[in-house]
């Protein structure tokens, strides 16, 4: 009969039709599932680029006990920014984040270099690893103090001093200039610190800049002649002469002003008055190209070059001296303009650190 193999053959097709329409179900279940967890990603994204944005990280060479308290103030006036600070140790000052920088230039994790000295900085600049930021709050920062292209702006700087153990040493065998060191007399009672970081690796390549090669490593033969006693770094030396350990020693005026403020039995001169003056060394800071957060490193900045900042660090232990001669300060702490200022190129500086740093290790081989 031909009616009966067209109800065979319609039966298979009626369940084909079932399953697809099954599977069609099904696969629009599938579907709606994906677009949903798309969704999902994409609000979980949008909320984490938020967070991102609202984030905010700072290398700081500058001694924590100075530099906590400031960055402390800023997080409590922005309460919604996830601030995170990494800090350098004594020894390696600045160096160690210095290196940091360079290891991440591809991949940068830092927004701010808020660094205690200026060399490294510089370097930096060098190294096309900082962006400019020409901050309103540095409008009355002395222009010697800022980069001409606003690469970096400095602010409150640290001096070069000779602190002197008053107990050992009567004001009649002070040493006023830093070839004194040289001299005899003060053989085997003089102390440094390490010359290959911080505000001392600074002031030995601003010493070869301004001798040359053939002076500098004269000099420096002489001082180990005397027994220069090269230590861990400034705190160090300055602890050492207050216990008496050292009569004389190189150290920045933070240091010195802190065992003052102990009562130690130390005083502490500005050095080559009658000469080159002293080296200042200012606290710089700079925005890193390619920071995570550029926006939030810039309002940091505003914030750390504003008068109030420099006038919280001539008040703290450190006593950082301003630049600003409009910012108040304490009694003791000397107005900038008073001291003869060793005078510098910074970024002709940067180039003579290497070299320095290999006379140094011909004189002091480790």
């Amino acid at each position: 009969m031909p009616t009966r193999p067209a109800k065979k053959v319609l039966r298979p097709i009626t369940a084909h039709l079932n399953k697809s329409r099954s599977f069609n179900v099904q696969n629009h279940r599938t579907i709606h599932g994906i677009r949903l967890l798309l969704v999902m990603l994409v609000v979980c994204w949008w909320h984490v680029g938020c967070a991102k944005r609202n984030a905010l990280t700072i290398y700081t060479s500058v001694d924590r006990d100075y530099s906590e308290p400031i960055i402390a103030e800023f997080m409590s006036r922005n309460p919604e920014m996830e601030v995170q600070t990494v800090y350098d140790s004594e020894l390696t000052k600045t160096t160690g984040l210095f290196n940091r920088l360079l290891h991440e230039k591809h991949n940068p994790q830092c927004d701010v270099f808020w660094n205690s000295e200026i060399l490294r900085t510089v370097q930096l600049k060098k190294e096309n690893l900082l962006t400019p930021y020409d901050s309103p709050s540095a409008a009355d920062i002395p222009n010697k103090y800022k980069d001409l292209d606003r690469f970096w702006t400095g602010f409150s700087v640290r001096a070069r001093v000779m602190i002197i153990n008053t107990d050992l040493v009567p004001d009649s065998e002070t040493p006023a200039s830093v070839p004194a060191l040289g001299l005899r007399k003060y053989a085997g009672k003089t102390g440094m610190a390490i010359p290959e970081f911080g505000t001392t690796a600074l002031h030995m390549a601003a010493l070869f800049a301004k001798w040359g090669e053939a002076g500098f490593l004269i000099y420096m033969r002489e001082v180990k002649n005397n027994n220069l006693k090269l230590l861990p770094g400034n705190a160090t030396v300055r602890d050492e002469v207050a216990r008496g350990s050292l009569a004389y020693g190189l150290t920045d005026t933070d240091d010195a002003f802190a065992a003052l403020a102990e009562n130690k039995p130390v005083r502490m001169i500005f050095l080559d008055q009658d000469g080159d003056g002293t080296l200042v060394i200012p606290n710089t800071v700079a925005l890193i190209k390619n920071g995570p957060n550029p926006e939030n490193g810039k309002a940091f900045i505003d914030y750390l070059l504003s008068p109030e900042i420099e006038q919280k660090l001539a008040e703290s232990r450190a006593k950082q001296i301003p630049v600003r001669s409009t910012v108040s300060r304490p009694d003791d702490l000397p107005d900038l303009a008073a001291i003869k200022v060793f005078e510098v190129d910074y970024d002709a500086l940067v180039d003579k650190l290497n070299p320095c740093l290999e006379s140094l290790r011909i004189v002091f081989p480790q």
